[in-house]
């Protein structure tokens, strides 16, 4: 796929066998791509996350955040490099990513008195990205992430830390910040899955 990293910024259509028309065996060969491996490592690895988190093992939950966000990184970039982009990894990534938001939410909220209204906010948002991911999808459409998507993404990223270095206290103005940037990422977002609807019915 050529130009995908552009392309995924603002939307663009599957070229050749859309996702959900993929067999079995295709599917099983797509997952030993590097890039969708360490996807799934990202999802293997996220109950050992929790365990350390839930335990209040500081030092080793940070170490074990660092290897999840540091996989996200790099399954993108061998992808991008070495033109290992398959249609799975199209969905395989950015769902590892929101499973992985939503369960350390949910752990933080468990375990580190996390706001729940903010894990709430969080997860309904996940959950309608979601589902609009997976409308358009069968359509063999997707649309990637932007700069404002990559910025909320960081700025969680923070939140989370702070709370497992139990540093709470200085997350406070980051999670006002972050309910702003979540509801321009669903304007954002919804503007574009809709663009993208009235295209198809033109």
């Amino acid at each position: 796929m050529n130009d995908t990293k552009t392309a995924m910024q603002s939307g663009f259509q599957i070229p050749g066998r859309t996702l959900h028309k993929l067999s079995w065996k295709e599917i099983i060969h797509q997952l030993g791509a590097a890039p969708n491996m360490l996807s799934v490592s990202r999802i293997v690895f996220l109950p050992f996350v929790i365990f350390l988190i839930k335990h209040n093992m500081t030092p080793w939950s940070v170490i074990a955040l660092g290897v999840l966000w540091v996989t996200d990184l790099i399954d993108g970039y061998i992808a991008r490099k070495f033109r290992q982009q398959t249609e799975l990894g199209l969905v395989l990534d950015p769902a590892a990513d929101k499973l992985t938001s939503a369960a350390l939410f949910v752990t933080l909220y468990l375990y580190r008195d996390f706001p729940l209204w903010i894990t709430a906010i969080v997860l309904l948002r996940d959950f309608f990205i979601l589902t609009c991911a997976l409308f358009l999808i069968r359509r063999s459409i997707i649309l990637g992430s932007n700069f404002l998507g990559r910025l909320t993404t960081v700025t969680i990223s923070i939140i989370i830390l702070l709370y497992v270095l139990n540093l709470e206290k200085l997350s406070i103005g980051l999670c006002y910040l972050l309910m702003v940037m979540m509801f321009l990422t669903l304007i954002s977002y919804g503007l574009r899955f809709f663009r993208y609807l009235s295209k198809e019915k033109k």
